[in-house]
């Protein structure tokens, strides 16, 4: 069983959906069957100014007080490090690196709204920056991460709200 799940979720029909177990740095390019694709990956692409809704589900953690929970944020102003992008651009990420994005959301439980975070995904390696520095993604959280507790889902109505207040911090982020 994983102790963490995380998801990105991109306007309308585009998905971005990626699970995080707790060794991430391993990328599971086995089928079904158990044989390795020979195939390449293309990188997966995100524009500096995409809003992202990223969800994280903690089902266990040492810390002590810990209680499972939802986290959600909008994650917008997209850029490598900690300062924003000054002009737009397209960040190349392996595809296993999104499984890292939405772990960022534990971390920062306590952010304020449009807080900047940097995530532990790292771009792939372009033109500018030289080996050895900081290729890390960060984004802007404009609405904050919001939480709830797993023990207080305990039925359809509660999840419909949960789902409602997601939509509603997205599309106020979106609009801001």
């Amino acid at each position: 069983m994983r102790y963490e799940y995380g998801v990105l979720f991109g306007p309308a029909e585009e998905e971005i959906e990626e699970e995080d177990e707790e060794d991430d740095d391993v990328e599971d390019a086995d089928d079904e069957d158990g044989t390795r694709s020979g195939r390449k990956r293309s990188p997966v692409e995100i524009a500096s100014d995409q809003p992202l809704l990223g969800m994280r589900i903690a089902m266990y953690d040492t810390q002590e007080g810990f209680e499972p929970h939802v986290a959600y944020a909008v994650m917008s102003d997209w850029a490598i490090g900690t300062k924003a992008a000054t002009a737009p651009q397209r960040i190349a990420l392996a595809g296993y690196m999104l499984r890292r994005i939405p772990r960022v959301l534990g971390a920062s439980v306590n952010a304020a709204k449009g807080a900047r975070v940097v995530t532990r995904a790292a771009a792939k390696r372009v033109i500018g920056p030289k080996k050895g520095e900081d290729r890390r993604v960060g984004c802007r959280l404009p609405m904050g991460v919001e939480t709830m507790p797993l023990y207080a889902l305990d039925g359809s109505e509660e999840l419909k709200r949960l789902v409602e207040r997601m939509k509603s911090a997205w599309a106020s982020a979106s609009n801001a």
